[in-house]
């Protein structure tokens, strides 16, 4: 991620002590660390590779879901991803 534009806070003596960032820089920010933390995660069950246009073409897909839920009935309960309507 090259495009931060972080600005520092520093203290009496000039040392670095706080980042600020705009909330957007700050949300792709979540956005790749939640990648690699996936990625990671993936790696680690040594199972069969998704090609990364597939990967990317999926996040997008889900993306259009924020946001759309109204009510949870049974919050708990696992859904498969073949389950919910936006992918139908």
């Amino acid at each position: 991620m090259s495009n931060l534009s972080p600005q520092y806070i520093t203290d009496e003596k000039g040392k670095r002590i706080s980042v600020i960032l705009s909330v957007e820089e700050y949300e792709r920010l979540l956005e790749e660390l939640e990648d690699i933390r996936l990625y990671e995660e993936v790696k680690a069950r040594k199972e069969e590779a998704t090609p990364l246009t597939k990967y990317k073409s999926r996040k997008e897909q889900l993306k259009s879901l924020r946001g759309s839920v109204l009510r949870y009935d049974r919050p708990f309960d696992p859904v498969a991803i073949e389950d919910w309507e936006a992918n139908k």
